[in-house]
């Protein structure tokens, strides 16, 4: 009877690891915290300097903020810390770090606890694994008001900071930057001039980050008739805009971005402004690798100009659609310089009649390249359609050629054009049959 009971009782307990295995299976593969969930593990520190005195940081107030699939989540610590959050769904997640702290001296109108520091980045959570993610944090300024702006831009060093913009704001006068700034937004807000004329910013050898990679807000810079974005003459400047980021209303025809330094734009939209959406010139560089140039009353992009020596476009994404430009070059009109196109799309944009001493013409409705032999277009990738090249009802024009490609070097070989969808391999420079055209 002994050996008997034993047997069961051995057989009772394997009977209860095989159910409970079962149920463990069960709840891992269809419980919403199931193995497809990862975890997220968040150290914080300063980029490569320092962001405080001493160690007044173990008084900082931290909130770390996390959104994604999951939704937004948050935690928060004093001092030093780790935020760690777990049941998170797969996929990239924003990531926004706050500090506050007691006010520095300098900033005797601000609260007497401020935004002290702040930190942004993105991460890729993975399905059932630990993921770990390390955010710099750098020195910031949240402001409220037009005053609060200025304070911040006449405290800040000369190493990069962010200001966190929390209200519409209006400014009368231009914004004059000598500091390595980047302007952030937690909410939808806007930034727009009222009385004026000129520069909304203008840049004196500084760079410039409209947002961050992450970022969680929407920041509007509406021009309200000015040129949102230029440079002093003969100084050096970056540009650098990232999603979240709008620039729309510029009434100048040089564009909403006119610079002679470089423009790197990762995303965001420049939109509705009445001239066009960006110009480069003077040796000048525009890297294009996403976002959308839309609804411009000029080009889209603006290569060279009258001084258009050593400027160059690349575009390696993004979309410039439904530009408008009289004569030539609705989406990109390059009179002087280079343009490289690697990738992204040029559609719906529209060259029109218009007269000029020299002649009409209606032609490029995507691209028009016209100069001397400085002016190339090498086009090895990216997608070039639905642009048209003018209306010739009830119009008498010298010309309407080339919907998609526009292409004429004075002095080096005839007129080129193409009305057709250009496909990727295609070099426009490379061609040495003096009668190729279609």
């Amino acid at each position: 009877m002994t050996f008997i009971k034993t047997i069961n009782l051995k057989a009772y307990a394997a009977f209860i690891i095989i159910n409970f295995t079962a149920a463990f299976i069960l709840v891992t593969c269809f419980s919403p915290y199931g193995a497809d969930m990862g975890s997220l593990t968040i150290s914080i520190g300063d980029s490569s300097r320092a962001i405080w005195q001493g160690n007044e940081y173990l008084d900082f107030e931290h909130e770390v903020i996390i959104i994604g699939p999951g939704g937004t989540r948050r935690q928060t610590f004093t001092g030093t810390g780790t935020a760690r959050f777990s049941n998170l769904a797969s996929g990239l997640y924003s990531i926004n770090v706050r500090a506050v702290g007691d006010r520095p001296a300098a900033y005797n109108q601000f609260p007497s606890r401020m935004l002290r520091a702040y930190g942004i980045d993105t991460v890729e959570i993975r399905s059932g694994q630990t993921n770990n993610a390390h955010i710099s944090m750098l020195p910031a300024t949240e402001v409220i008001n037009e005053s609060q702006f200025r304070a911040a831009l006449n405290n800040a060093g000369n190493a990069e900071e962010y200001i966190l913009i929390k209200n519409d704001m209006e400014f009368p006068n231009d914004i004059n930057l000598h500091n390595n700034i980047i302007l952030i937004a937690e909410d939808t807000v806007t930034i727009s001039r009222t009385t004026g004329s000129g520069s909304f910013f203008r840049l004196s050898n500084v760079h410039l980050k409209l947002g961050a990679m992450g970022m969680r807000g929407q920041l509007v810079l509406d021009g309200r008739g000015n040129l949102i974005i230029t440079d002093v003459p003969s100084s050096t400047n970056i540009i650098t805009m990232y999603d979240g980021i709008t620039l729309r209303n510029s009434i100048s025809s040089t564009g909403a971005v006119d610079t002679t330094g470089i423009f790197n734009m990762k995303g965001g939209i420049i939109t509705e402004n009445n001239g066009n959406g960006v110009s480069i010139h003077t040796g000048g560089i525009f890297n294009m690798e996403g976002g959308i140039i839309s609804n411009n009353k000029r080009s889209g992009v603006n290569v060279g100009g009258q001084a258009g020596g050593g400027t160059t476009f690349n575009m390696y994404g993004g979309i410039i659609s439904n530009n408008t430009e009289a004569g030539g070059g609705g989406g990109v009109n390059v009179t002087g310089g280079r343009f490289n196109m690697e990738g992204g799309i040029i559609s719906g944009n529209t060259s029109y009649f218009e007269s000029y001493a020299w002649g009409n013409f209606i032609n490029g409705g995507g691209v028009h390249v016209r100069g001397g032999t400085d002016v190339t277009f090498k086009k090895t990738g990216g997608t070039i359609y639905g642009n048209n090249a003018g209306d010739n009802s009830n119009r008498v024009i010298g010309a309407s050629r080339g919907h998609a490609v526009y292409i004429v070097q004075f002095g080096a070989r005839p007129e080129k054009w193409l009305n057709t969808t250009v496909g990727p391999g295609v070099n426009l420079n490379s061609e040495t049959d003096a009668n190729w055209q279609f």
